[in-house]
């Protein structure tokens, strides 16, 4: 695989991630270290879960590749449907402690949802050096970093008027989410 076909395929895995960065920032308006946070954690679950849909296929000869849509379903409609049921129980006035929300462990479970393709995208490459599959790995994980940071910031400037309606919209996006990884399987 050329240097420029992991780039594209880097792109193309991190279009989720930055998907659910530019809704983190619309709903959450993260701070700097929140938003440096969230893309940290996209850029090192996209670049771990091709190794281990690799590793898998590699060493157990296991396709997981048909459960993947199904998990990124039911994840990312279930924070979907949480965060508009909390965008109705939050105070109008009081939205400045909306970046709280946004824990550690939501994060995770945010990366952990939008890395599932990545998953598959690993057991396709088996045919590869591991030494090849560990740069390509690193070009994943860079460019969904970067890429999550400039959505994340785009969400936060253009959520910013909205309040309440940009989380509702946040989770509106990722349950479409959800639904175009399962119904794109």
């Amino acid at each position: 695989m050329t240097f420029i076909d992991s780039i594209l395929l880097a792109v193309g895995l991190s279009m989720d991630a930055a998907c659910v960065s530019s809704t983190n920032g619309l709903a959450y308006r993260p701070s700097l270290y929140t938003l440096l946070k969230f893309s940290l954690f996209f850029g090192i679950f996209q670049a771990i879960m091709p190794l281990l849909g690799y590793a898998i296929i590699r060493c157990l000869a296991i396709d997981i590749s048909s459960f993947t849509p199904y998990i990124a379903l039911i994840i990312l409609t279930i924070l979907g449907a949480k965060m508009i049921k909390d965008s109705f129980s939050k105070d109008e006035n009081n939205l400045a402690n909306a970046a709280d929300q946004l824990t550690t462990k939501l994060i995770i479970i945010q990366a952990i949802a939008t890395s599932i393709d990545a998953l598959s995208v690993g057991t396709f490459l088996t045919g590869i050096a591991i030494i090849e599959m560990l740069e390509i790995s690193i070009i994943i994980g860079l460019t969904t970093f970067i890429i999550c940071i400039l959505s994340g910031i785009l969400g936060t400037k253009i959520g910013k008027p909205f309040n309440k309606q940009a989380e509702i919209l946040g989770g509106i996006v990722l349950i479409f989410l959800g639904l175009k990884i399962f119904i794109g399987s």
